[in-house]
């Protein structure tokens, strides 16, 4: 038991994963699924990230095996998914807009399943509260609601529906959401998304609350001062948040697998960070950020 416990030590899983997924992608594209392999290939430090997972946990027991694969290969298949497939489908878009009616705070809920969202203010002029431009790939449809409730304002846009990739000609684009919003109005948001990149600019926004769970991909925040929450909570990927210099900041950290990245000022204790004169600042902006595989950064907007 003990020679075989020790030769099962020896071996990584990465080697045949990669065999295995590289065996995969070659049979779906004989059967007609469109792969980007250049895409794919741009992917190559997924594998460092995979190496080390493996060294880490993958070669201690059994269960450290399994538990390395399930991340590995959820890991693979997302970027796969994003990068290598989903740019080969036909897109749809659609306009979707909600008027300024005499609410002054609203609640946003946004929940794309891939692709790309982008959250910015409305250009000057705009009247509406909510501009929004949604791309999905053959198969997804958007579901959108409206609604009061206690006197806020309720939007809810969210992806139904999959995929399956079979029988699309090839183009260039990405499913994407780009939401415009009227910076006029408080701001309650909670943004879920599975594979992508999440990119919010907020920095002209007054915000209640900001909740978001990244799966794998890059999430992007540009955050404004004031007196809110804010909790990320991403699996693989990067997160990268900016914020403005003069606040008064508290960040805790919750990271496995990820390098931290936090301005040489904060004065840290264990895990929570706070910035110089935080217990001067009269508005405190509370970060959680959570990371588990991948980097976390925080760095002062330009």
């Amino acid at each position: 038991m003990t020679e075989q416990r020790d030769r099962y030590e020896r071996h990584g899983i990465v080697g045949p994963l990669i065999l295995i997924a590289a065996g995969g992608l070659l049979l779906a594209s004989r059967m007609g699924v469109a792969i980007d392999f250049i895409a794919i290939l741009r992917m190559w430090p997924l594998l460092l990230i995979a190496v080390g997972i493996d060294l880490l946990i993958g070669r201690r027991s059994i269960l450290g095996a399994i538990a390395s694969a399930a991340i590995i290969v959820a890991m693979f298949a997302g970027a796969f998914w994003l990068f290598g497939v989903t740019d080969a489908a036909n897109l749809e878009t659609e306009n979707f807009i909600v008027e300024l009616d005499a609410y002054d705070q609203m609640t946003l809920s946004l929940d794309p399943a891939v692709g790309r969202l982008d959250v910015d203010s409305l250009e000057e002029g705009r009247a509406n509260a909510l501009e929004a431009t949604l791309s999905t790939v053959m198969g997804e449809a958007i579901d959108t609601r409206v609604r009061e409730s206690g006197g806020v304002q309720v939007v809810d846009i969210r992806a139904d529906g999959m995929w399956t990739g079979w029988d699309t000609p090839r183009t260039q684009a990405h499913p994407g959401w780009e939401i415009d919003l009227n910076p006029d109005l408080r701001y309650e948001m909670d943004i879920e998304m599975g594979v992508g990149q999440l990119d919010l600019d907020l920095t002209e926004f007054e915000l209640e609350e900001l909740m978001i769970d990244m799966g794998i991909g890059q999430t992007i925040l540009r955050l404004p001062a004031g007196n809110y929450r804010t909790v990320v909570d991403g699996a693989i990927g990067e997160l990268l948040v900016y914020i403005p210099r003069d606040a008064s900041v508290r960040i805790t950290a919750d990271t496995g697998i990820t390098g931290r990245s936090i301005p040489a000022d904060f004065v840290r204790r264990g895990d929570t960070y706070e910035s110089p004169d935080f217990d001067e600042g009269e508005d405190t902006l509370s970060l959680f950020l959570g990371q588990a595989i991948g980097s976390l950064r925080v760095l002062y907007l330009p």
